[in-house]
């Protein structure tokens, strides 16, 4: 029978002091579903490097860990050289434990729910778990052997996982491929005059609202300048209306908002100034590529004035309704079949996590 014993973490990680100073490695991120990656193999992190020498340079085998995302399992030991953010804890190893094994140990859902207990902050988004905690942190850990065995079984069983969640996902981004491209050809492929955005709406910026009042859960959606950014006990507008993200990262997004709603200052409010077909002037706004207009680097951002100069193919309002009736069928069986497809990624996800749980504490022999 396999011998299990307990180790505080201080006994397998050092913390390192930060190494500077070193801009030219690759750039590393830490991801919470694969840990450490280089920042080059993902298309989807747009986050903006500060100054590069003050990265920390990380090695193979060491452990980054985000102090801020711990909790939610924002760490990993990282099988490349290279530079992470200045914020970040970096810690080499000082056992001859097998790093596969305590990757997948320091990444289970025991972990995880250790990093939560022991972070603290004034919001949930600020948390932070201290050292002198983490080095606390109780770890289970097999005999070298069994280490191994449980590593590569783990890194069997998890690739097969992650293939089927890649494709899975590549599902997904070809649904929401087809519904764009279904959208372009319904919107633009029509032979009628194109106006300029004034004639047809007014639009403006939403009220201010402090964050302490944007709860998880609430009786009022907010929308920001990503779309929904939480909820709250008061709304600001009791009609249905289109919104456009003011500000952010994803400025220039277009939602539909059912009322009633509260629009904060990052989004701006369209208002129509005759009778439109609200599904058809989304799909319209959408096909502006709105978040073009953003000049600014550092907080991307878009104006009323540069919207409402934008010019669109004006179809009767007949046609509007044709057409959004269309759109909205289409969509509807579209994001039913996404939704199924999410639902299988987020039910290999937990799977993936309770095997990965089982197995690196004992709970289950392999």
């Amino acid at each position: 029978m396999t011998r299990w014993q307990s180790v505080p973490f201080h006994t397998l990680f050092r913390r390192v002091p930060k190494r500077t100073g070193f801009p030219a490695e690759e750039l590393l991120s830490v991801y919470r579903e694969y840990g450490v990656i280089r920042k080059s193999d993902r298309d989807d992190n747009f986050n903006r490097p500060g100054n590069l020498n003050d990265y920390q340079l990380v090695k193979t085998g060491d452990l980054v860990l985000n102090k801020m995302k711990a909790w939610q399992g924002a760490l990993g030991i990282s099988p490349h050289t290279g530079i992470v953010s200045p914020a970040y804890f970096v810690y080499t190893p000082v056992s001859d434990n097998d790093e596969s094994f305590l990757h997948y140990a320091l990444r289970c859902r025991d972990a995880i729910d250790y990093y939560a207990a022991h972070s603290t902050g004034i919001r949930v988004n600020q948390w932070d778990v201290s050292p002198e905690r983490l080095d606390a942190m109780p770890v289970p850990v097999p005999d070298l052997a069994t280490q191994r065995r449980i590593a590569d079984y783990l890194d069997k069983e998890i690739s097969e996982m992650d293939a089927l969640i890649e494709e899975f996902e590549g599902l997904v981004a070809s649904l929401e491929s087809r519904q764009r491209v279904f959208a372009t050809k319904l919107v633009q492929n029509c032979d009628y005059p194109l106006v300029p955005l004034s004639t047809l709406v007014s639009v403006v910026s939403g009220d201010s609202i402090e964050s302490d009042f944007i709860k998880a859960e609430g009786k009022f959606p907010v929308y920001g300048g990503n779309g929904i950014r939480g909820y709250t006990d008061s709304s600001n507008c009791d009609v249905e209306r289109i919104l456009v993200g003011r500000q952010g990262a994803l400025c220039g997004n277009v939602h539909l908002a059912k009322p009633d709603f509260f629009a904060t200052e990052h989004a701006l409010i369209v208002k129509p100034r005759q009778e439109v077909d609200l599904v058809w002037l989304e799909h319209t706004l959408r096909e502006l590529n709105l978040g073009e207009l953003s000049t600014s680097v550092a907080q991307p951002g878009i104006t009323a004035t540069k919207v409402l100069l934008q010019r669109v193919k004006l179809p009767p309002i007949r046609e509007q309704r044709r057409i959004g009736r269309i759109l909205q069928d289409e969509t509807a069986r579209m994001d039913s079949l996404i939704e199924e497809s999410t639902r299988l990624i987020e039910n290999l996800k937990a799977r993936k996590t309770a095997l990965i749980t089982e197995v690196v504490t004992g709970r289950k022999e392999v």
